[in-house]
């Protein structure tokens, strides 16, 4: 795909006018930038979205909560497929911010190890095997927190979702032609209940594993 300057919006009037177009698409990517190290639950700092035709980012530091209620609307919206790679870690964070879900979607990953393509294959090297481009990921341990994010800090991120226009039609017509769209579709569907995201902190213990081999002090 070819996307056209790599904005980065800042501006509550800008999301909105986004978020409206998206209202007319029928699928769209996306992806998030986070970090988790200090916190209990992620601080998300980006959400990028991309068509066929642009790939944008949303400045979740500069917006704030309230300026990203129309995208949120959108993306609840039951006739827009949300096209994500290895989508869990995203959906914990959106489902925070609308508890609803954004159901249906389409995981790449999940795509590609039904067509063979390799059992959680990374986007990087689902795009080389797939588009013959190799990206740059030395960016991955980017602290997205911080501001200002450079030009390449942007960038890299838009290219997140950028190439999953292109990489969408064609995992999506190979499974149809080959009568797994339904699988996916299923599987898509136990990943998007938003009750598979939902954690009551007092409980986050239960999910520890070999409490059991611990002395009782340290349990």
């Amino acid at each position: 795909m070819t996307a056209a300057a790599a904005p980065l919006i800042t501006e509550a009037a800008h999301a909105a006018d986004a978020s409206a177009r998206y209202g007319s698409l029928d699928w769209l990517a996306l992806d998030t930038e986070f970090v988790r190290e200090d916190t209990y639950y992620p601080q998300l700092c980006l959400i990028q979205a991309g068509d066929s035709q642009l790939a944008e980012a949303y400045d979740v530091q500069a917006l704030g909560r309230e300026a990203l209620q129309p995208l949120l609307d959108v993306l609840a919206r039951p006739q827009l497929v949300k096209i994500f790679h290895a989508a869990s870690q995203d959906l914990e964070i959106f489902v925070r911010l609308h508890p609803g879900g954004f159901a249906p979607l389409f995981d790449t990953q999940l795509a590609a190890a039904l067509l063979g393509d390799g059992d959680q294959l990374g986007y990087a090297g689902l795009v080389e095997k797939r588009l013959g481009i190799k990206l740059d990921k030395s960016l991955t341990r980017t602290n997205w927190a911080r501001r200002p994010l450079t030009a390449a800090e942007i960038t890299y991120a838009l290219d997140d979702v950028r190439y999953l226009a292109d990489l969408y039609p064609q995992l999506r017509d190979e499974l149809a032609g080959c009568g797994r769209l339904s699988w996916l579709e299923e599987d898509c569907a136990r990943l998007a209940d938003p009750q598979r995201y939902r954690v009551d902190p007092e409980d986050a213990w239960r999910r520890l594993k070999g409490l059991p081999r611990l002395a009782p002090p340290a349990q």
